[in-house]
């Protein structure tokens, strides 16, 4: 950063005073120089200090006596943190210059190229760039045609066949699992997606460098977002402005004029296209707040079917914000996205559910007769994002051909969620067994969703240790150990914070990435905010440590309706349908692009022998766009859940997986005595298929991950 920048940013900062006192200016800079701060960084120390040591006449204009106590303090602190890391055995590091922390830094940003680093906020990974390495959001390929799906468990089956679906636990030593041999403490697979595919012993994985691109979509600085200073103002304006940016994608998928739309609380003759948010009726609910019913575990007005229990909340442009009750009418029909279907009911199906939960953004056609109620007619639903591509020229190169990349191997990914520790201790047994067996079976990515030290543990109240000195001991040590030349260089972790965890200080949701200076991480261990899209070659995946599924699951309601396809194909006799709630959340999720699609978050319910309840999501709703999908619908969606049985799907062309706690427990009919863990072995694509499409017109393919990828959910033996 040069001078003048820097003086600008301070500035900027602390206000044009500073700038008429020079000797307050090069004390700032010498600051900036001395502990590789930003001007902005700098700003927030200096406030956390004035708060706390100086009198509130002196925190305004501050001087050079102020900034020179500033830096005993900043000096005081670093001795302080390099002398507990001393302690802990742990890397004590200086202070590190903010900014893109993530990837592209090193060989990983090399290799990607200049489009692998130019990306378009999260989700927008690798945006629309015409570039060879970038990847591109096409036309969708007929095999992952939402009108045709594959079958063998492919695009939309959850049913799935008993080759693609979970295994019953013993079945696993018959289908490559790892059950029935291994040393003493290995983990093995209890359940299997695609078990045709060979199971990886992690040979491949095992060498003194990377064999992955890794790329992140989004600066992480954005979710260094102060979230004390937001006002009520900018909640309701951020509410509104998702609702346009809604209706305007709406308006272009069904060929709708923006003058059919219309107010849903006035009077119409003929019928009007409604755009809005799905609310319960709080009226309802205080009138009733005896009644236990009324309102759903989470605390909220219950969603219910009748005139006055559900609400759709339109934008300021287009009705005012006004809240008009619904009701849907006898012959209510559903109606897709072209080339859209739902798998539970086929194109000819007469009839199928429709999920609906608050925060629920929907086009609602139909009039309001008497003007206090909106009597739909037809329900129009959001379209899901494509899934990414890739020119087959950078497919080949990451797949075959690079020296440094997969050779024709298979890519291997672990990943475990948190809590890594059970409520009576802190010895992190679990974690341990946990790493023993990454170290003995290595992996190309290690990735690990907090909590790591979760904030309501039983015990930390009365620790000795620090969250932070935790850990140090128990986390980074390992994790240091496993990246050193001697331990398995070749494998690298990604970590992503919780709000459940005592390690971030920041109270909201989306979260910013840890600080690997305070944790003693090496800068080989890759850390990224929550929620995020990165990818790992042309992989792309998504994570949210939000238990997302937990509470749509317990806020939704469910109406059958009608299928508007089948009213035009004739008569067809009703078929029952095979419910499954997971994948009914899942495509919630997808529809709605967003890791989060409720509001407000539920309060929710307690967990059997929890120690203490927590709270609802804290979500911050002027950054909620961090945490929606911009461009692409992930290949591989991580969700991970305490309150549901570890689970892996294919849900419309995606992966999505579960792998339930590394502690172990929570769900019933699992044992008690292994922790949970899940690993993907990703086979290339064919080489010849490739080189083919590279000599025609190597045009931007999809990637068919959930083709070629086996999935195990994984029991982990803890130690004794």
């Amino acid at each position: 950063m040069s001078e003048d920048v820097a003086r600008n940013g301070l500035v900027e900062q602390f206000g044009r005073p500073l700038a008429d006192h020079a000797d307050s200016m090069t004390e700032c800079l010498s600051l900036l120089r001395l502990y590789s701060l930003t001007p902005q960084t700098l700003f927030y120390r200096w406030e956390a200090f004035a708060l706390s040591s100086l009198p509130s006449e002196a925190r305004a204009n501050p001087t050079l006596q102020d900034f020179r106590a500033l830096r005993q303090h900043l000096q005081s602190s670093l001795e302080t943190a390099n002398a507990s890391s001393s302690s802990a055995g742990a890397y004590a590091q200086t202070p590190k210059k903010d900014g893109l922390a993530g990837f592209g830094a090193g060989s990983a940003g090399r290799t990607g190229g200049a489009s692998a680093r130019k990306m378009m906020g999260l989700g927008g990974l690798m945006g629309s760039a015409p570039s060879s390495t970038s990847m591109q959001t096409p036309s969708r390929p007929s095999a992952l045609s939402r009108g045709s799906r594959p079958t063998a468990g492919g695009v939309g089956d959850d049913s799935m066949e008993m080759d693609d679906s979970p295994l019953r636990p013993g079945a696993a030593r018959a289908n490559g699992g790892q059950q029935s041999s291994g040393p003493a403490g290995a983990w093995h697979a209890t359940q299997t997606l695609n078990s045709k595919i060979p199971a990886s012993n992690g040979d491949e994985s095992r060498g003194s460098s990377s064999r992955v691109a890794l790329a992140v979509g989004t600066d992480p600085r954005k979710w260094q977002y102060r979230y004390m200073f937001e006002r009520g103002g900018e909640r309701g304006e951020a509410l509104d402005d998702s609702l346009e940016s809604y209706s305007s994608l709406i308006l272009e998928t069904y060929n709708i004029s923006e003058e059919d739309l219309g107010d849903p609380s006035h009077t119409h003759q003929q019928s009007v296209y409604v755009v809005g948010r799905i609310t319960p009726n709080l009226t309802a609910m205080t009138a009733k707040a005896s009644d236990n019913t009324a309102a759903t575990a989470g605390g909220l007005p219950r969603l219910k079917p009748s005139a006055d229990g559900i609400l759709i909340e339109s934008s300021k442009l287009q009705g005012a914000g006004a809240r008009v009750p619904i009701r849907f009418e006898k012959d209510c029909t559903i109606r897709r996205p072209p080339g859209d279907m739902d798998a539970d009911s086929g194109p000819s199906s007469p009839a199928e559910l429709l999920g609906l939960f608050p925060g629920q953004v929907l086009c609602l056609k139909g009039r309001n007769g008497g003007g206090s109620v909106f009597g739909v007619e037809e329900v129009l639903l959001l379209p899901s994002l494509y899934q990414a591509s890739t020119a087959p020229s950078r497919l080949l190169e990451l797949q075959h051909t690079a020296p440094n990349h997969l050779r024709g191997q298979a890519l291997n990914i672990a990943v475990a969620s948190g809590p890594y520790t059970a409520e009576m201790d802190l010895d992190f047994a679990p974690w341990h067994a946990l790493m023993d067996n990454v170290a003995r079976e290595a992996v190309d990515v290690l990735v690990l969703l907090g909590p790591f030290i979760p904030l309501s543990h039983p015990l930390l109240p009365t620790s000795q240790h620090l969250p932070a000195d935790l850990f140090k001991q128990h986390f980074a040590s390992r994790l240091n150990s496993l990246t050193s030349p001697s331990g398995s260089a070749g494998t690298t972790p990604i970590l992503l914070p919780s709000v459940l965890d005592a390690l971030t200080s920041h109270a909201a949701w989306p979260q910013p990435k840890y600080d690997a200076a305070e944790l003693g991480l090496s800068k080989k261990t890759k850390l990224l905010p929550n929620p995020c899209l990165f990818s790992v070659n042309e992989v792309v995946v998504g994570v949210s440590t939000a238990d997302v599924l937990r509470d749509l699951r317990g806020e939704e309601l469910v109406v059958r309706l009608k299928n508007a396809a089948a009213q035009t194909g004739g008569a067809t006799p009703p078929t029952p349908q095979k419910e499954d709630v997971i994948a009914r959340a899942v495509r919630h999720i997808m529809s709605q692009r967003s890791f989060y699609p409720l509001f407000p978050p539920p309060q929710p319910r307690p967990a059997p022998g929890a120690s203490s309840e927590e709270a609802p999501l804290p979500l911050s709703l002027p950054h909620q766009h961090l945490a929606l999908w911009q461009s692409v619908t992930p290949d591989v969606l991580l969700l991970p859940s305490c309150s549901l049985a570890p689970f892996a799907k294919i849900v419309d062309g995606t992966i999505v997986i579960n792998p339930g706690p590394a502690a172990g427990g929570g769900d019933e009919g699992q044992s008690q005595e292994e922790g949970k863990a899940a690993k993907l072995t990703i086979l290339p694509l064919s080489r010849a298929e490739l080189e083919q499409q590279v000599n025609a017109e190597d045009e931007p393919r999809g990637h068919d991950v959930w083709s070629r990828t086996r999935v195990d959910l994984l029991g982990v033996p803890l130690r004794r």
